[in-house]
């Protein structure tokens, strides 16, 4: 279902913008934003990073909240670790 990709800066001309950190999360088989779709938009911005989460749809939440919320988790404790006895290590009483 995969579309060729379109121009660089077609569709997302004010993605280059984006000066911060950023996911990009796409179902394997969503029909609205396709993998193809995805990956240009995450290719579009500086820093971002870009997962595909197998079988699922448009409906990511949905269909699969435990992947999405391991890799949404993941990623945040990757890119913004907790300081201060704040973020999700801290609230799930682990110690670093």
């Amino acid at each position: 279902m995969d579309k060729a990709p379109l121009p660089p800066g077609t569709l997302f001309p004010k993605d280059r913008d984006v000066r911060v950190p950023a996911l990009v999360v796409a179902g394997g088989r969503d029909p609205w934003t396709p993998p193809a779709l995805a990956r240009q938009m995450a290719e579009a911005m500086p820093d971002a990073e870009l997962h595909v989460l197998g079988e699922a749809s448009h409906s990511l939440p949905i269909e699969e909240p435990d992947a999405l919320e391991a890799l949404v988790l993941g990623w945040l404790a990757e890119r913004f670790p907790p300081r201060g006895g704040r973020g999700p290590a801290a609230q799930s009483g682990a110690t670093g």
